[in-house]
Order: C-alpha cells, then sequence, then structure tokens
C-alpha cells in the first residue's frame, strides 16, 4: 500500500504523523481521515437524490456508481465485507448514503442493522435524511429488543425462528403494496448470533428466489466468515470491501476488481455526501 511516515525532530509538532497517499494524476494526496473532522450535522438536510441508470440502481454516490461500472443492475446481490477495525458510525455512514438515495426516489428498504445498532439508532439515524413520513411508511427495519417502543417502521422479532417466520414475512409485504423497487439490507452476523450458523433469516430463501425477477435489490453485510456470508458470496454479483487503514476509510471491489478508494465523507451541504479517492 501507498503509506507514509513523518519521524519529526524534539519541539516540532506534527499533526499527522503517518497516513496513505495517492498520486492520481500525478499529484501527491493524503487520503482523506475515516470521517469528518465534525461528524454531526446541525440542521440536517434531505440529499437530492441521485437518478437511478436505465437498468440500474445507484449506491448514492456518482464516484462509486462509476466505480462499479454505472451502478449496480437491478436484481443484483451485493455483499459488503466490513473490517471490525472501521467505527460503527462510519459505517452507518456509508450505508446510510445508499438507503437514503433509494427511499428518495420513492424506493422501500427493509433492514436488518449491524450488530453494533440498535433499531431505535437505525432509524434515528436515517430520518434526519429522508423525512418522518417516508420512514415510515417505506422503511422496515428488524428490532429483536421487546422492551422497545413500538413504532410503524419496526418489525418486532423474538429470535425464535417459527413466529419470527410469519412477523418477517408480513413486515416484508406491507411493503409490496407501498412502493417499488424494494432493497434488503441484512447483517449476516446478527442473522448467525440469533438462529445459529446453519439458519438463514425467516422467509429470507422464499424472499432472495422471486428478487432477482422482481428487480429488488438484495445487500448482505458481512463482518466475520459464517456459513451464511459463504453462502450469499456464491449468488453475489457484487462483492465489496470496506477497510480501515492509517486512519482512513477505504472501499474497493473484488467482484468487479477495481482500485482501493479512499472515502471522503462531504456534510457541508446539510447531509453525508461519499466521494473516492482512488489510490493510484
Amino acid at each position: 500500500s501507498r503509506s507514509f511516515t513523518v519521524n519529526k525532530l524534539r519541539g516540532f509538532r506534527v499533526p499527522l504523523n503517518k497516513g496513505l497517499y495517492s498520486l492520481e494524476n500525478g499529484r501527491f494526496s493524503l487520503l482523506p481521515p475515516a470521517a469528518p473532522h465534525n461528524g454531526t450535522i446541525e440542521s440536517p438536510k434531505l440529499p437530492p437524490p441521485i437518478p437511478h441508470p436505465s437498468g440500474m440502481f445507484s449506491t448514492g454516490s456518482v464516484d462509486l456508481d462509476a466505480l462499479l461500472g454505472g451502478g449496480v443492475r437491478r436484481g443484483s446481490f451485493v455483499l459488503i465485507d466490513l473490517d471490525s477495525n472501521t467505527s460503527p458510525s462510519t459505517v452507518q455512514m456509508f450505508l446510510n448514503i445508499m438507503k437514503a438515495n433509494w427511499v428518495n426516489q420513492g424506493g422501500s428498504c427493509f433492514i436488518l442493522p449491524l450488530a453494533s445498532v440498535s433499531a431505535d439508532s437505525a432509524g434515528e439515524m436515517l430520518r434526519p435524511y429522508i423525512g418522518n413520513e417516508a420512514l415510515d411508511d417505506r422503511v422496515r427495519i428488524v428490532d429483536f429488543n421487546l422492551d422497545s417502543t413500538p413504532k410503524k417502521w419496526k418489525v418486532s422479532l423474538k429470535g425464535k425462528l417459527s413466529t419470527d417466520m410469519v412477523s418477517f414475512m408480513a413486515g416484508w409485504k406491507t411493503l409490496d403494496d407501498i412502493s417499488s423497487p424494494k432493497m434488503l439490507m441484512i447483517d449476516y452476523d446478527k442473522v448467525q448470533q440469533i438462529y445459529g450458523e446453519d439458519l438463514s433469516l425467516p422467509g429470507f430463501t422464499e424472499i432472495s428466489a422471486n428478487m432477482r425477477d422482481y428487480g429488488a435489490l438484495n445487500i448482505g453485510l458481512a463482518f466475520r466468515h459464517t456459513k451464511i456470508r459463504d453462502d450469499f458470496l456464491r449468488i453475489a454479483d457484487y462483492h465489496l470491501k470496506i477497510r480501515s487503514g492509517e486512519g482512513s476509510f477505504l472501499v474497493f471491489g473484488v467482484k468487479p476488481f477495481t482500485p482501493i478508494c479512499g472515502v471522503k465523507f462531504d456534510i457541508g451541504k446539510g447531509y453525508p455526501a461519499l466521494k473516492l479517492v482512488p489510490m493510484v
């Protein structure tokens, strides 16, 4: 990798003594830090949607779309491998950009959030970028906390396969009559934690069998190599990896193969925008 280290003399303050860099366009450029210096947006705004190209879906980032050849094909399965060293809040910002762009174009989204993020947190972090009405009507988030406050956008599951299958399918089908297309985003580590290594999410097999035909988007998230994750990889059309290195947030494609890119989150306009800096 392209990395640097600054060996300073005593008495001189160096704010950054190591990091990653790029030589894109023949210029030495430091890769951006993993998150904005001030990640808090005081007056958040709804981001303007990036239109879906013909026959494809936009990821919510012009740069990421270009990296993947114009976006992701409709009906695709996408596996995103995550690094345990990356900040959960930074990963959540990355994912929320994708979800917000989807919902703000009339799509609906069914989410089983990261194991480190509660259903309440997942909903409240997404709310500023899609609005209250869209969250209630076109988003469903799985919640395994039986003590949490019921909300329209929550789908409460108990961790028992027999009853959860009915609840999961009911929550998924509520989106059928509301909007199209639909996105399914699932953390497979959470699935394994709740249902065991040899089980998939209730109703997931039935849903997956029809998702390609309906042109929906299926996104799987994984920090670890579990059987469920490996099974999903075998049918995935796209395989991305997110890593943390020397203070930078990195993304690259295995399928399709792409250069490693540093991720820059720009929040200057009141919403997070994702830009990429290729590490060449």
